[in-house]
């Protein structure tokens, strides 16, 4: 069994998954909003806080939405997990709407190595030519992921120690 309280209240929860990992996901977002919304955050947290908000969607679109703020704030956002663990439609619509001129045209890099694809095309098509057509296609891939299972999709992520190590301070 596993305790859950609020004051003096305690709730215990059967010892399963999917008892467990609500609470689990509650507690890292307690812990990764702390530091996503503060002036030395990085996108590591606020990528984290994007992945953890899609279990109570909608409920957690406001604080989606400050940390959609921050990423504007900024003028860029890098988070190289978002392809494995970012599925909620609403969510990956904000984030293509972003780089659009109406969106602030924010620089959005969730590719791994896009940096490196970067210098590919720049030698192969010319000036990121290709690189923009290269996120669209991989915008469109996750989109096709939005039916599959989030439970899963967030049991992952909590599993994912090396995640989780690289962003504690």
């Amino acid at each position: 069994m596993v305790a859950m309280g609020q004051s003096n209240d305690l709730r215990l929860l059967p010892c399963t998954s999917k008892a467990v990992l609500p609470f689990c996901l509650q507690l890292m977002l307690a812990c990764f909003k702390l530091h996503a919304f503060t002036d030395n955050s990085d996108d590591l947290s606020l990528g984290h806080v994007a992945v953890l908000l899609q279990h109570d969607w909608p409920q957690g679109e406001l604080l989606f939405l400050k940390a959609v703020d921050k990423i504007c704030q900024q003028g860029s956002f890098q988070y190289e997990n978002f392809f494995n663990y970012v599925t909620n439609i609403d969510m990956l619509e904000k984030f293509a709407y972003l780089c659009t001129p109406e969106g602030g045209r924010i620089q959005l890099e969730p590719l791994p190595n896009q940096g490196m694809l970067i210098r590919h095309h720049t030698v192969t098509r010319g000036i990121t030519k290709g690189v923009k057509e290269d996120f669209r296609l991989a915008m469109e891939r996750q989109v096709s992921r939005f039916g599959e299972n989030l439970f899963s999709v967030l049991h992952h992520f909590c599993i994912e120690k090396i995640i989780i190590i690289q962003s504690l301070p």
